[in-house]
């Protein structure tokens, strides 16, 4: 059994650590807060979840992976609710070094319970929501907690579901960095018509093929700098940042290493595209007439935002 509190190695810390948190209702409307075993909180009372494993499918079945190893719980994941990535953000997601929290909501599966304690919970409890906000908690997850009532509240929860590359589950993956995965950044530009902006990359890998402006996150950027960051460097513009669309982190979906892609919905400044050493063309298709050469497995998540533009 794998522990959740185990420091990934990162080398240098050149990137961000990404971790799922899990916030687990019943159908009274409570949620499950555990009591640790272990790590820098022990004793503390935290919400369910853990690091992603490079050999995991996706970050949603590190968050299964996670429950399950923590409290015995099979769940479903019903809805996304937000990303949280700042170096400066106060608490720390984790104080050991600068974590990516994608945060999901979950339901228990029919006959499943709690089974603890485990090599990492000492015990667990369901509390009322509006009790867990004075309840003293561990890391940031009371923060958490109080950003998924907000989205509850306003009703903009997403749905968990979505398109999924699949032809790696299951199996092993060798990358050519098999280390960690990394956080990526990307945007979603759309006009007027509802086209869809890619931009040709001149790098590999995947050179010649049609991807999302975007890229890596570093260490010392939140997820906000690192998209308008590369926004400019891959299209030579500004742009601002809008609603959150999904994440996308299959198993294979990058020869290189582990990755997952979040995505925003970006508003750019101008459409003064310039050619760089990364992308060399630039171009607004139609989400129903895509180019065949996508990068990175990309399908999927064009897909899903063709099925939002139709259902809105």
């Amino acid at each position: 059994m794998s522990n959740p509190f185990t420091i990934p190695v990162i080398g240098e810390q050149k990137y961000s650590v990404l971790c799922a948190d899990i916030i687990i209702e019943n159908d009274k409307g409570e949620i499950l807060i555990e009591k640790t075993g272990v790590g820098p909180m022990t004793d503390k009372w935290i919400l369910s979840g853990g690091y992603v494993h490079v050999d995991d499918d996706n970050i949603q079945s590190a968050a299964l992976r996670s429950v399950r190893e923590e409290v015995g719980l099979d769940v479903e994941l019903t809805h996304l609710v937000d990303v949280f990535g700042d170096p400066e953000s106060k608490p720390a997601a984790d104080t050991r070094f600068y974590a990516v929290q994608v945060l999901y909501v979950a339901r228990p599966k029919a006959g499943s319970i709690c089974q603890v304690p485990t090599a990492t919970i000492k015990e667990y409890k369901w509390v009322k929501p509006g009790n867990i906000l004075w309840t003293r908690m561990g890391f940031n997850h009371k923060k958490l907690v109080k950003r998924y009532l907000e989205k509850k509240r306003r009703g903009e929860l997403m749905p968990a579901k979505r398109s999924f590359f699949s032809d790696h589950f299951g199996k092993e993956y060798l990358y050519e960095k098999n280390d960690y995965m990394h956080t990526i950044v990307m945007g979603i530009v759309l006009n007027e018509n509802n086209e869809v902006l890619l931009a040709h990359r001149a790098q590999d890998p995947f050179k010649g093929h049609w991807d999302f402006p975007g890229g890596h996150m570093y260490v010392h950027e939140s997820i906000e700098e690192c998209l308008k960051r590369e926004v400019m460097e891959e299209l030579g513009v500004e742009c601002e940042i809008g609603k959150l669309f999904q994440v996308y982190s299959d198993k294979g979906m990058s020869p290189r290493f582990a990755r997952a892609m979040i995505l925003y919905f970006i508003t750019l400044k101008s459409e003064k595209f310039v050619k760089n050493i990364e992308m060399d063309d630039f171009k607004y298709f139609p989400l129903d007439q895509l180019p065949e050469n996508l990068a990175y497995h990309t399908e999927g998540s064009l897909h899903d935002i063709k099925k939002y533009i139709e259902q809105k």
